[in-house]
């Protein structure tokens, strides 16, 4: 099993330079990990239901923790991120208003049409 941490959606989307910002970065971590981060500093956890992840905790304003689930990941700088097919597939998916910009931009990324 992957023991890395894994940056997600948005926060992917800033390292592979294809946004300036993003309000929040979700990060996959092992099961293990997640579980002890939860424990040791008391945070509350949701179940939610999206292809990628099925728990989430809110560890500070800004860090939303998922448990890792196999998505697929490359490496850019030395951080491991999802890849931009998954983030296209994962934000095709939501289909929320705040996606569309990034799902064009993807999709000009990924030279889709």
């Amino acid at each position: 099993t992957n023991q890395e941490a894994i940056v997600g959606a948005g926060g992917a989307m800033v390292m592979l330079g294809l946004r300036d910002s993003t309000e929040d970065i979700d990060m996959d971590v092992p099961e293990m990990v997640f579980h002890r981060i939860v424990i040791k500093h008391g945070l509350e956890t949701k179940k939610i239901s999206t292809s990628c992840s099925n728990m989430l905790a809110k560890y500070d304003p800004v860090i939303d923790l998922h448990k890792s689930s196999g998505v697929p990941t490359m490496l850019v700088e030395g951080v491991r991120v999802w890849k931009p097919s998954f983030i296209l597939q994962f934000k095709e998916k939501l289909n929320r208003d705040k996606d569309q910009e990034d799902i064009q931009k993807l999709k000009t990324y990924l030279n889709i049409k």
